[in-house]
């Protein structure tokens, strides 16, 4: 009877003693889950703020004034068309700004070349 006893108080030890060791890493486990996701948010932040830095630096017309300053000649990407008579917006049907007008490109239906 001793023998029998003894094995599964072994058997008994043995299994909380696993038990523990998995509730243990499955604590460090969640704590490293816990410290990458702060590191994560802040790297996150880290970035937001230097956009907003690059934002603020890049803004066009901030852009537009170093290149008169520095002398250097840039040219467009793409030269905007010019609008024929009678198609401009209000800005305040539009809801773009107070005073400023909107010009639409001719319309593809209209064509120049005929």
């Amino acid at each position: 009877m001793f023998p029998k006893t003894a094995l599964v108080i072994l058997v008994t030890l043995l299994s909380a003693a696993c038990l523990l060791g998995m509730r243990q890493r499955r604590l460090m486990l969640a704590h490293d889950i816990t410290q990458t996701l702060r590191d994560m948010d802040h790297t996150r932040q880290s970035l937001w703020n230097l956009q907003g830095k690059i934002a603020s630096y890049t803004h066009p017309n901030d852009v537009n004034q170093q290149v008169e300053n520095t002398g250097l000649h840039v040219e467009p990407l793409h030269t905007p068309a010019p609008s024929p008579a009678g198609q401009t917006a209000n800005a305040n049907d539009s809801g773009t700004g107070a005073g400023a007008s909107i010009k639409f490109p001719p319309t593809l239906a209209r064509s120049d070349h005929d």
